[in-house]
């Protein structure tokens, strides 16, 4: 009854417009994954001194509703979307271990870099990263920690998207989350600013809530353009004794990141 009532006055309208449900089937086949990974020495060269892995389900420009679903769940409050999402996140660690299994067979043997490094795609090429890092992905002794949000944003959204994505993966892949970060400082928005003012704009902003870390923790939230917020958690987790910090998320706004490299 609630239902229909808040159908009649709120009526549904999917990513695309569409009446009468939030996400299509069709809609449901637009939102596949195109895996991204970063590894730390491509992080460190463009500033990312703490978090020593990326990964991120698709790109905005290689999932175009992606955009409009990430912000449809997190401004339209729309928390059903959580489920989409999550899948994105679940199916990309899938094909990144798929991957590595088809590489593993058919080279036996890791690719050395000229740097010394163990590689075989390069960032944004390709749909998987470094044989290094795949190896790594995932095991048991992995935390998976939500990027928290501060109180006053918890307040206004109603819930924390990273924390809802955070716990959609762990059932899948079978890992624990627990929330080691606190969110100690009112940052405000990020979004409309430059480089460097997002860089500088959380520092300080996160504080690890545990003495004990695990030495492995994962960074789950929905978007990384700069990085600024997720290198910020890593620093707090470090400073804390977690000795290896990986973000995975739902999109990386590659074309922002490359428009705030210039500024």
């Amino acid at each position: 009854m609630w239902q229909l009532f808040l159908d009649l006055f709120f009526p549904r309208r999917s990513l695309l417009g569409q009446d009468g449900e939030w996400i299509t089937e069709a809609e449901r086949r637009l939102l596949v994954p195109h895996p991204v990974i970063e590894e730390t020495a491509d992080l460190r060269r463009r500033g990312i001194r703490f978090l020593d892995r990326l990964v991120a389900a698709s790109t905005y420009a290689d999932s175009p509703l992606l955009k409009k679903a990430i912000h449809t769940f997190k401004y339209g409050h729309i928390r059903g979307l959580d489920q989409e999402l999550g899948r994105l996140i679940v199916q990309a660690l899938t094909e990144i271990d798929h991957s590595f299994q088809i590489t593993k067979n058919n080279h036996g043997e890791t690719l050395g870099g000229s740097d010394g490094t163990q590689r075989w795609s390069r960032t944004f090429e390709g749909r998987v990263g470094s044989w290094e890092g795949n190896r790594r992905l995932p095991s048991r002794e992995i935390v998976l920690c939500p990027v928290p949000l501060h109180w006053v944003r918890r307040f206004q959204r109603g819930f924390n998207q990273s924390e809802r994505l955070a716990r959609i993966v762990a059932a899948e892949r079978e890992l624990s989350v627990l929330p080691l970060l606190r969110r100690i400082r009112w940052t405000g928005s990020q979004m409309k600013r430059t480089r460097p003012e997002r860089l500088t704009g959380v520092t300080g902003a996160f504080r690890c809530i545990t003495n004990h870390p695990p030495s492995h923790v994962v960074l789950i939230d929905d978007l990384s353009t700069t990085g600024a917020t997720l290198d910020e958690c890593a620093s707090a987790l470090k400073r804390a004794g977690v000795l290896r910090v990986e973000g995975w998320v739902v999109a990386h706004d590659r074309r922002q990141y490359a428009d705030s490299s210039t500024q």
